[in-house]
């Protein structure tokens, strides 16, 4: 249990990050997105806040925020080290549509966001990304599993290449 009475499942408390676990997960994304046609990443500051210190208003637990060419992304401090690694490559794609000046739909950013959790969390062999997989694929949500699953027909027909030119297409 938190601080503030919020109950944290024993699989997420046992597998929070370290600092250094975190710093070497978004290492890794950022490795992989320079293979991907993605490239490279814009430099971030990272904020791991408490349950207690997250906004309320706020349903999701990672948010990349830009501010001119300076770039922050929150995160909760209680992820397991799997749903850290599909917030950052959620989040960290956020970043790559800011630094490009690229701004399509909510359904179509957030849909390319959840590609990069896609990506991600398709390297790692758990069974707790597998049910995050499957999360992806099946949420019901009309903007984040929409989305997801409208980018997904692109990218399996014309891969990462494929997402990144519609995306640069109709997103500026």
């Amino acid at each position: 249990m938190l601080d503030n009475g919020v109950y944290v499942c024993s699989d997420c408390s046992e597998n929070v990050p370290s600092d250094i676990d975190c710093s070497r997960i978004v290492q890794h994304i950022r490795k992989k997105y320079r293979e991907l046609p993605i490239g490279i990443i814009p430099s971030f500051n990272l904020v791991r806040l408490s349950y207690c210190d997250w906004p309320r208003d706020h349903k999701s637990v990672g948010l990349a925020i830009r501010d001119g060419k300076s770039y922050t992304i929150r995160v909760l401090d209680c992820l397991s080290k799997t749903s850290f690694a599909e917030v950052m490559a959620h989040e960290l794609l956020h970043l790559w549509l800011y630094d490009h000046s690229l701004v399509p739909s909510e359904r179509i950013t957030e849909g390319f966001c959840n590609l990069g959790s896609f990506e991600i969390l398709s390297g790692i062999q758990t069974d707790k990304a597998k049910v995050k997989l499957q999360n992806i694929i099946s949420n019901p949500d009309s903007i984040y599993g929409e989305g997801f699953r409208m980018v997904k027909q692109v990218y399996d027909v014309a891969g990462w290449d494929g997402v990144i030119e519609r995306i640069k297409k109709h997103g500026s």
